[in-house]
């Protein structure tokens, strides 16, 4: 049967022996552990950095669809609004299907947002009261309980106005299939 240590041996290879033992090892220890700490950390910036990149990239390419069908949507909307007076009114010009019209079922009906000029004082009746007074911070949290068709309002309205990086990209992460 093995022996079991008494606990005083247990506390000098603890306090005493193995910081001894560490000591002595040091010099032959510490440029391994080193070498072995950079390399780790290496990876891992490098690991970080690629996903980061990669985030960042996609969101922007989210971020840019959603600015065009919102583009695409507002000038549908306007189009009408602008032609002169006895004028035919003419269906709104064909969009291509993959550009995310109100024909793409992923996408949903056509939702008509008034978009003002920039500068313009009248506002447009968005689902958050008070919109143009709050701040981006305050703005986020309350998009999560909006409807498709309020956060294409919202999208269109902030894109032609404040355009805040923090709003347009929650919208994007909420409308992402």
């Amino acid at each position: 049967m093995a022996e079991h240590p008494n606990p005083i041996d247990k506390l000098l290879d603890v306090v005493l022996y193995g910081p001894v033992g560490f000591l002595a090892e040091a010099r032959e220890l510490q440029p391994k552990m080193a070498e072995t700490g950079r390399n780790v950390l290496d990876v891992q910036v490098r690991t970080a950095r690629m996903i980061g990149q990669f985030a960042v990239a996609l969101a922007k390419q989210r971020a840019e669809a959603l600015l065009k069908q919102a583009g695409q949507r507002a000038a549908q909307t306007q189009a009408p609004a602008s032609s002169p007076p006895g004028a035919s009114t003419a269906a709104p010009p064909a969009v291509d299907p993959g550009s995310g019209s109100a024909a793409d079922p992923e996408v949903g009906p056509e939702v008509e947002v008034e978009i003002p000029v920039r500068g313009a004082s009248a506002a447009v009746d968005l689902a958050i009261p008070s919109y143009d007074t709050l701040a981006a911070s305050q703005v986020v949290p309350r998009l999560a309980g909006l409807t498709p068709q309020e956060l294409a309002a919202v999208l269109a309205y902030e894109s032609s106005h404040r355009n805040r990086r923090t709003i347009l990209g929650r919208i994007a992460q909420l409308t992402a299939p």
